[in-house]
């Protein structure tokens, strides 16, 4: 769908759309890892993903978005998961799944707007002086990016 404010492309594709009983939409976005919690670093570009399948679900008129979440597919790796598991074409792995919940939260407009203010500068922006990328393109580079 394109944004009818910002003009922006807005695209994607869900892992899974689930409809309730009650005819409501869950959108789920699955993660084949272990939720440590350092995960957390992620957690506000994978709300705004979801929040945005569910600004394109509405605007495509699918069922109305209840909830949004990840489903952590947590690999079983205890000796007990293992015993009996290795076959003769390879092993199998179980996977035990942890649901986060992502608040629904359909207002991206704030930023889209900024999207579209850095689209239209002339050069990019400076880096912020903690960006590890940053630091790195200038290491390989020499070009000042924060």
């Amino acid at each position: 769908m394109i944004d009818a404010r910002s003009k922006i492309l807005l695209r994607g594709t869900p892992d899974g759309i689930l409809v309730r009983a009650d005819g409501k939409a869950v959108i789920v976005d699955y993660k084949t890892a272990k939720y440590t919690g350092k995960q957390d670093a992620l957690f506000p570009m994978y709300s705004v993903q979801l929040n945005v399948y569910a600004l394109i679900a509405d605007h495509m008129g699918l069922p109305p978005v209840a909830a949004l979440a990840l489903i952590y597919m947590e690999p079983a790796t205890t000796a007990d998961h293992c015993q009996g598991r290795c076959k003769d074409h390879g092993f199998e792995m179980l996977f035990q799944g942890r649901i986060l919940p992502v608040e629904l939260d359909c207002n991206i407009e704030p930023l889209l707007a900024r999207t579209r203010r850095v689209f239209e500068l002339l050069k990019p922006p400076l880096g912020l002086p903690e960006c590890k990328t940053c630091t790195s393109i200038e290491a390989i580079t020499g070009l000042i990016v924060s």
